[in-house]
C-alpha cells in the first residue's frame, strides 16, 4: 500500500483517533490505522474500515442509551 498524500510506501500500524460523523453528530473514536511514517496521513484498508464504521455506530449508539452491535 502507498501513501495517497505523498506516495511513501513505509506505512506503520497504530491506534488512531477519528471523529466520523453520525447522523449529523461527530463521535471520537481510536482505531487502528495504518499511518505514513513520511507524512503522517492515517490510511486503512477495508477490513478497518468496516471497523471504524461498527467502532463510530457503537460510540453513537452508547451516547443515545441505545443498544450496541454486541448487545
Amino acid at each position: 500500500m502507498k501513501c495517497l498524500n505523498c506516495d511513501g510506501e513505509q506505512l506503520e500500524l497504530r491506534n488512531t483517533h477519528f471523529t466520523p460523523l453520525i447522523k449529523g453528530e461527530q463521535v471520537e473514536v481510536i482505531v487502528p490505522a495504518f499511518v505514513c511514517t513520511n507524512c503522517q496521513t492515517p490510511l486503512m484498508d477495508g477490513e478497518q474500515m468496516n471497523y471504524l464504521r461498527r467502532s463510530a455506530a457503537d460510540k453513537y449508539r452508547k451516547l443515545h442509551n441505545l443498544l450496541t452491535s454486541e448487545e
